[in-house]
């Protein structure tokens, strides 16, 4: 019997399965939704949050679906919180606008301000993400007690990574072994050429 090599997996489902739980379900409903509104799968004012209707025409689906109004917020809430670790972190925005990673949340609103958008999802996402960051970072690095800690429950079903060090913005890991000269490197580093000296 001959065994056949096994299949390299696709990078794409690699990468989909390498992402955290909560990543893969706002991407996937993300996903979903867009999908089925572009498509016509679904009706795209039954995707609409009007609580009147919940109550008054029964539509349980709408009032599902409205969690992508709440996703808008959460991301930029996230966003808000990468900015906030990644302050000096170069960001390209359209058509190679470059600007500091502290500015991003607000280049978001700004653009959303000028193509009409969802200005309140992206301002309710921004505060919340700096509430989230002042009771979980600057408050407690000035003195105060840490308000915010995450339920037992959560971590039964999401245990702590077993490397690496936890912190308030995910778990940050140890760098690869590096090798310095003059400790264990192989190569021998002279002294070199100033560029431009003869």
């Amino acid at each position: 019997m001959s065994r056949q090599p096994a299949q390299q997996e696709n990078e794409i489902v690699a990468w989909y399965r390498s992402i955290p739980t909560c990543t893969k379900f706002l991407f996937t409903s993300f996903l979903a939704i867009t999908i089925a509104g572009n498509f016509g799968l679904v009706n795209v004012y039954s995707l609409l949050y009007f609580p009147r209707a919940i109550f008054t025409k029964y539509q349980i689906f709408s009032w599902l679906l409205s969690i992508s109004l709440l996703n808008q917020c959460l991301v930029m809430a996230i966003i808000y919180l990468w900015a906030q670790e990644f302050r000096e972190a170069v960001v390209t925005f359209m058509f190679g606008l470059r600007f500091k990673g502290s500015y991003f949340p607000w280049v978001l609103l700004l653009f959303d301000v000028l193509r009409g958008g969802d200005v309140l999802s992206t301002a309710i996402g921004i505060i919340a993400g700096h509430i989230y960051y002042y009771l979980q970072d600057l408050y407690p690095a000035a003195g105060g007690p840490r308000l915010l800690n995450t339920p037992q429950l959560l971590y039964r079903y999401f245990p702590p990574s077993s490397s690496g060090v936890r912190t308030s913005f995910g778990t940050a890991f140890a760098p690869r072994n590096q090798n310095t000269a003059g400790e264990g490197s192989t190569h021998i580093w002279g002294r070199g050429q100033r560029l431009g000296s003869s």
